[in-house]
């Protein structure tokens, strides 16, 4: 059995595999580059005619299904593994703030602006603080960012991190917040719920597939004054923290690593193959 993560991006493989004699069963993994993208791509078309069975990586994914026709289709959340080393960075705290992680590259899909456009739009006195760690994509991303930090000090990029370090400012930060505009299921919201911790984030079918639909955290993508409300009401209302953290404790069991090797598991023997 050979996994293609991308139908787009990998569509040579799809194609490579299926040509080859008695080769591998071939599971087409859906990103959020497929899903939100152009379904009669020829690369992203030509991967499912030749897969013999699709994973979406959230429930809203399996809009896809209609040109997946009858072969197995498995939804499997992506679970978080324990971090098994130091972070390399310090991640400090400031008393009495209320800190938000952004953990996101900076480019367009993923709005990484956004949190930092909605801290400047809080009260002068308002003890909120933005940390963002994400790489730039080219140095005008870097420059924006540089400029909205000399803007206000509550926003501050730290540039790239190893995964140990953005973990340890995720567990030190009240909560998350996520403002793409398009996702396939965000890595980062399974684990922010392995930590225990409340997002607050766009409305998208792919995080509102890992959500909920009924989840109150979120705010309309691109909506600053939005997002605004959302983190005031967050670090001022001492009911809706604990909401949100409540609803995002009781989806843990989904970022479990053992229900993920199930779910593969079961896909497996699916196919007729062994897991073993």
């Amino acid at each position: 059995m050979v996994v293609v993560l991308h139908a787009r991006r990998g569509a040579d493989a799809v194609r490579h595999y299926s040509a080859q004699p008695q080769g591998p069963k071939i599971v087409v993994a859906f990103t959020g580059t497929d899903v939100n993208g152009d379904l009669s791509d020829p690369d992203l078309t030509s991967s499912v005619a030749l897969a013999d069975a699709f994973v979406f990586l959230e429930p809203s994914a399996q809009r896809l299904a209609d040109i997946t026709d009858e072969r197995p289709q498995h939804v499997i959340f992506q679970a978080v593994e324990p971090i098994d080393h130091e972070p390399s960075i310090e991640i400090g705290e400031v008393p009495g703030e209320c800190r938000f992680a952004v953990l996101s590259h900076l480019r367009e899909v993923k709005d990484p602006f956004r949190a930092a456009e909605a801290v400047a739009r809080l009260p002068g006195d308002s003890k909120v603080r933005v940390l963002h760690a994400g790489a730039a994509h080219d140095e005008t991303w870097a420059d924006r960012a540089r400029e909205l930090m000399r803007d206000d000090p509550r926003y501050q990029w730290l540039g790239p991190l190893d995964r140990g370090s953005a973990m340890k400012l995720l567990e030190r930060s009240r909560a998350l917040i996520l403002s793409s505009w398009s996702e396939g299921g965000a890595n980062v919201v399974s684990e922010a719920i392995s930590l225990g911790k409340p997002v607050i984030a766009s409305r998208i079918p792919g995080t509102v597939g890992l959500l909920g639909s009924d989840y109150p955290g979120y705010f309309e993508a691109g909506d600053t004054a939005g997002l605004a409300e959302v983190i005031q009401r967050f670090s001022t209302d001492p009911n809706f923290e604990p909401e949100l953290t409540r609803l995002c404790v009781g989806l843990s069991s989904l970022v479990d690593p053992d229900r993920e090797r199930e779910s593969w598991s079961d896909l497996i023997s699916e196919l007729g193959l062994s897991a073993k």
